[in-house]
């Protein structure tokens, strides 16, 4: 099994490439695709950046979007939840279920800036803005979608 993230850097248009060797890489990428005797898996967050005939070679393609607002719920209450003493309230739900463009990896980023301290020095609010700064950051990405769509 092969697993290859930010696929767009090996298998490019070849229409966009600037050199010869880009060419060359992309048809290489290809030749290797269809030899390989196992499981590719690529992903990228840049569909429309891909070279057809690489994309042709997946059989299955799949799209992943931002979560839902029950989705956001449900990870925010397994990942974020448990680094605050208090339990979550009505207000706070809402705001989590508020929020959009939110995926797993802006938990996991939240998760991660604060899992060390204690549990008494973190609030939800303080969870719920690090998620908003994540989201923030997302400004130039509107309506883009990750990964491959289902077709």
């Amino acid at each position: 099994m092969i697993i290859i993230d930010e696929a767009d850097g090996m298998l490019g248009k070849r229409e966009n490439a600037a050199r010869s060797w880009e060419i060359s890489h992309v048809n290489e990428m290809l030749t290797g695709m269809e030899n390989l005797r196992g499981i590719l898996i690529c992903s990228t967050n840049f569909k429309s950046a891909l070279d057809c005939a690489g994309l042709r070679r997946f059989n299955i393609k799949l799209q992943f979007d931002y979560c839902t607002a029950e989705g956001a719920l449900t990870f925010y209450k397994k990942m974020l939840s448990p680094l605050v003493e208090l339990p979550l309230s009505g207000q706070e739900t809402s705001e989590v279920k508020m929020l959009r463009k939110l995926t797993a990896g802006d938990f996991k980023v939240v998760y991660q800036k604060f899992y060390l301290l204690e549990k008494k020095s973190i609030t939800h609010s303080t969870l719920i803005n690090a998620l908003k700064e994540e989201v923030a950051q997302k400004s130039g990405s509107s309506g883009r979608v990750m990964g491959f769509r289902k077709e």
